[in-house]
């Protein structure tokens, strides 16, 4: 990014988290979180990434955040976003969410019937909450979730720990994702299910450590030399 584009975008950026962080659930301020990439502040364009805490994202916008190295994000975003998304530091760490299409009025649309559908029969921040499938990354409301066990797009079979609520602003539903993620963290899985993978320092020490057993196990004497008799 350049210098100039870089602090439009920055000020975007922190305008978006401030908004979101102030709790108000009505009004311009939650309308611009459903039809605006969180880190990007650009209008929300399917396929859609959402994390742990129900943010949505722009696929180019994660793709970026993702390629910038830790020691370089200050660069190229304010701290608070550096912040609000330092949970998201791997692919596995956001789920993509497929059936939604974007309607002509820059409103995001739900499909319900076949995902490969262009009609939509919900629109993403209506007045019924909404939330998505962990493991298939389906969106729905978030009544017709948490009253069945099947998702009613591919069929897979979910439990309550598995839908996450998007944009959530009642203190409850917060309260409810980060018990979900803090069990996710005890189990040693990322936010998309996936195993969380040891540093790389740590997996070269255990690496060299069974190496090192290994070849203690399987050294073998070198075998004497045959001496041969002359008749």
């Amino acid at each position: 990014m350049g210098n100039d584009g870089g602090s439009i975008n920055k000020n975007v950026r922190i305008r978006v988290v401030q908004e979101k962080n102030s709790g108000e659930g009505t009004g311009k301020q939650s309308e611009y979180c459903w039809t605006n990439c969180r880190l990007s502040g650009q209008p929300l364009k399917p396929p859609l990434f959402s994390d742990y805490k129900g943010n949505l994202f722009n696929k180019e916008a994660i793709l970026e955040w993702l390629l910038v190295k830790p020691e370089y994000k200050a660069e190229e975003y304010t701290q608070v976003m550096i912040d609000a998304f330092s949970h998201i530091r791997l692919r596995k760490d956001v789920v993509e969410i497929t059936n939604l299409r974007r309607l002509e009025n820059g409103a995001i649309g739900i499909t319900l019937s076949d995902i490969d559908s262009d009609t939509t029969d919900l629109v993403l921040g209506g007045r019924r909450k909404s939330a998505y499938i962990d493991i298939c990354g389906h969106v729905n409301t978030l009544n017709s979730l948490d009253k069945n066990t099947e998702c009613f797009l591919c069929g897979a079979h979910y439990g309550p720990s598995n839908v996450v609520i998007i944009n959530p602003s009642d203190p409850q539903d917060i309260e409810r994702l980060e018990k979900r993620y803090q069990s996710l963290v005890d189990q040693k899985l990322s936010h998309s299910r996936k195993a969380k993978v040891k540093s790389k320092a740590k997996k070269r020490k255990t690496t060299a450590v069974h190496s090192s057993d290994d070849a203690k196990k399987h050294k073998v004497a070198a075998p004497e030399k045959e001496t041969t008799q002359q008749n």
